[in-house]
């Protein structure tokens, strides 16, 4: 049985490193973001139209032929789970995993598991000063609406995404990789170490691998995570971004988070 590995996380929190350093191992299946649990997120309704299922059914068929999976017809959510699992085992029939990273899929953990109970989940976390930086940074590239490009939109959304990486997180089934010490020299081998235990595969963090493997999973449009991922594993770049009363709010959550 091929084992899924859901890489989620808050945007810009370091899930496109993470993925390519996974995908330098060639027993490994991995493809660009799909959003395909978001885009068919409708049939969560309790009362869903013939009109509703449709548009949901054509939003993941343009998804699928854009990154090159085959179509995903489905009348629910179980259904949807079950249906790209199925299409990820075939496409990488021959690898011992296949990682689907799309950060927005941190919602749905939880009917994951209950669907493929033999799923692994690689959490994804950076420190809230340089991931809220980055995010707003990117928002006009992202067709962000004006509120969701407010450093308090952020803010709250940086909340929200690390308090369901603590709830979801467990030891049996998932692991917990901070950006912050992946892409610090002192402690890169260290962190990379982790992956390779709870993934029970060597990984590499050579600079020709990791472009390789990035090759693999941008698209031609997402010309930002180019830039990051052209010099293999980057540096902590410096924090231009400071909200004292938020990181004074935050302070507990962060501590709990480092543990």
């Amino acid at each position: 049985m091929i084992i899924p590995i859901f890489i989620v996380g808050m945007p810009r929190s370091g899930t496109t490193l993470v993925q390519s350093i996974v995908g330098t191992n060639n027993e490994v299946g991995i493809i660009p973001e799909t959003h395909i649990f978001n885009l068919g997120k409708e049939i969560f309704k309790p009362y869903l139209s013939l009109r509703e299922l449709l548009i949901s059914n054509f939003r993941i068929y343009r998804q699928c032929r854009k990154i090159g999976i085959k179509v995903i017809i489905f009348k629910d959510f179980r259904k949807l789970i079950i249906g790209f699992d199925k299409v990820m085992s075939k496409k990488f029939i021959n690898s011992k995993f296949y990682v689907e990273k799309t950060p927005l899929h941190l919602l749905y953990v939880d009917q994951i598991r209950e669907v493929l109970p033999h799923a692994r989940f690689i959490f994804v976390r950076r420190n809230i000063n340089d991931n809220i930086q980055s995010y707003l940074k990117l928002n006009s590239k992202w067709n962000k609406s004006l509120l969701e490009s407010t450093k308090l939109s952020a803010e709250i959304r940086w909340l929200r995404d690390n308090y369901l990486i603590i709830n979801q997180f467990r030891n049996d089934d998932s692991v917990i990789i901070s950006y912050d010490n992946l892409v610090d020299p002192t402690t890169t081998t260290k962190t990379i170490q982790k992956l390779e235990r709870f993934l029970g595969i060597p990984l590499s963090s050579d600079k020709r691998s990791l472009q390789e493997s990035a090759k693999k999973v941008v698209l031609k449009d997402e010309s930002w995570k180019v830039n990051n991922l052209n010099s293999g594993v980057i540096p902590k770049r410096k924090n231009n971004y400071q909200n004292k009363n938020v990181i004074a709010n935050f302070k507990a959550l962060l501590e709990l988070l480092e543990k």
